[in-house]
C-alpha cells in the first residue's frame, strides 16, 4: 500500500512539473529606452517539439545561439523565451524596430542556421508578427498566446 501511495505522490509531482513553465524576463536593448510613442514589431513563434532527444536539444541550443546574436541585430528592441519545465513547448517573442529589421533578422546567418539545425526536433511551429504600441511592452505570455491563437499561422514538420 505504501509503494502505491509512493508512485501516486511522484507521478502527480512529475504531472505538475510537465504543466509548468519557466520564463526569462524581458530582456530590452538600450534602443528600446529611446523609442518613444512608437509602433514596434513583435514576432512571436510557438513550437511543439517532437520526441526525438537529440533534436530536443538541438533546437534548444540554436535557440541559445540566436538569443545571443539578437543584441547585433539592426532593429532589435528585446526579446523574452519561455518553456515548459518537462514538457514539449516553447515560446520566443522578439521586438523589432519596424518590419524590415524583423525580416532582416529572419534572413541573417544566425537565425537560418538555427531553423537549419533546429528543425530536427519541431513537430510543429506556429509564427504571428503584430504590430503594438511601445507603451503596451512588455506584453505577457497569456496576450502572447491569445494573438497566437487569433492571428497565427502553423507549419507542421
Amino acid at each position: 500500500m505504501k509503494r502505491i501511495k509512493y508512485i501516486t505522490i511522484v507521478a502527480t509531482v512529475f504531472g505538475m512539473l510537465g504543466c509548468m513553465q519557466i520564463s526569462t524576463p524581458f530582456r530590452s536593448s538600450e534602443l528600446l529606452s529611446n523609442t518613444a510613442n512608437k509602433m514596434v514589431i513583435v514576432g512571436i513563434t510557438h513550437v511543439t517539439l517532437n520526441e526525438n532527444n537529440e533534436g530536443r536539444r538541438a533546437f534548444w541550443t540554436q535557440t541559445s545561439n540566436v538569443v545571443n546574436s539578437l543584441e547585433g541585430q539592426t532593429g532589435y528592441l528585446g526579446h523574452r523565451v519561455r518553456r515548459d519545465l518537462l514538457g514539449d513547448e516553447g515560446w520566443t517573442m522578439t521586438v523589432w524596430e519596424n518590419e524590415s529589421a524583423l525580416q532582416g533578422f529572419v534572413r541573417s546567418p544566425e537565425h537560418i542556421q538555427a531553423i537549419r539545425k533546429g528543425v530536427i526536433g519541431v513537430k510543429e511551429a506556429r509564427f504571428v508578427n503584430v504590430s503594438l504600441p511601445i507603451e503596451s511592452l512588455p506584453i505577457s505570455w497569456e496576450d502572447a498566446e491569445i494573438i497566437m491563437d487569433e492571428k497565427g499561422r502553423t507549419r507542421a514538420y
